[in-house]
């Protein structure tokens, strides 16, 4: 008997929780739904969400439980961990609970209380901030060097004209294998069939003709070294965001996960690329895929 389930499929790169701490699995992941509607109407929900969905299949049900229960938090005082309390701390930025709302609305975006003015260490248990990071780091204790680093947008001292320049220089053979083998697969997933049905389902990158692969190298070759000091190092991310937004999908560089002005720079960088179709040609060339 066929499950009623709705079938979903875990995808990387894009559209994770912007929130969440960088080495969770649903800081870069997402849960896709709809897989038979056409990409630019398919749903998505976060993995925490996926995980408690009654309405999920099962496969994917158990593929975000583990994922999220494999992760492995690093230390709190890992320079990465550091800098995403200063951000989460910024976001949320005079933001407090609100005790006068209905029962478990005290934490909602819309009914929290906003008071610029509030001491935030004084108020730390009610911080909305703290509050999200002990969701990660039960006993986190903030101190007044925390509140005080806090940001959100472009990193304190971080001039936001300037290139970066730990990874401005020309990448290398592996960072473009890296760029091109999470575009080839954001390709195959975001990519239809004749029926509909998403390529990847049927394809994988051995199915992609070698003058395709070629030409999709030679696109994500320039565009890494063209765009190398915004990408600074994101390889397997921008090469996700370059292929969404060259083809204008629902996401991609604009979406809210790269800073001002590197998103601008390489939204426009990507869409003076065109659009690049990815398709099958069936009964020809082996079944090859193929590129426009």
């Amino acid at each position: 008997m066929a499950s009623n389930k709705e079938k979903a499929r875990i995808v990387s790169g894009g559209m994770g929780g912007f929130l969440n701490p960088p080495t969770h699995p649903g800081h870069r992941a997402h849960v896709m739904t709809d897989l038979r509607r056409r990409p630019e109407n398919r749903g998505s929900m976060s993995l925490e969400s996926a995980a408690e969905s009654e309405w999920l299949d099962p496969a994917t049900r158990a593929a975000a439980r583990k994922m999220l229960r494999d992760w492995v938090p690093p230390p709190i005082n890992s320079p990465e961990i550091a800098d995403w309390i200063h951000q989460v701390l910024g976001y949320f930025r005079g933001m407090y609970r609100n005790d006068n709302a209905p029962r478990g609305q005290e934490w909602n975006a819309g009914t929290m209380h906003v008071d610029p003015d509030r001491d935030p260490l004084l108020n730390a248990d009610a911080h909305a901030g703290v509050h999200l990071i002990r969701e990660y780091y039960p006993d986190y204790m903030p101190s007044r060097a925390d509140f005080g680093g806090a940001y959100w947008g472009t990193r304190p001292g971080h001039s936001p004209n300037a290139r970066h320049s730990r990874n401005a220089s020309a990448p290398t053979d592996a960072e473009i294998d890296a760029m091109l083998a999470s575009y080839v697969e954001t390709a195959l997933w975001s990519s239809t069939d004749d029926d509909g049905e998403p390529l990847d389902a049927n394809y994988g990158v051995d199915d992609i003709a070698d003058k395709a692969l070629a030409s999709m190298r030679k696109d994500v070759k320039a565009f890494a070294k063209a765009n190398a000091g915004d990408i600074d190092g994101e390889w397997d991310r921008a090469g996700n965001d370059f292929w969404l937004t060259r083809n204008g999908h629902g996401s991609g560089f604009w979406d809210g996960d790269w800073p001002e002005p590197a998103k601008t720079r390489l939204t426009d960088a990507a869409h003076a690329y065109g659009g690049s179709d990815l398709y099958e040609i069936t009964g020809y060339a082996g079944g090859k895929l193929h590129v426009s």
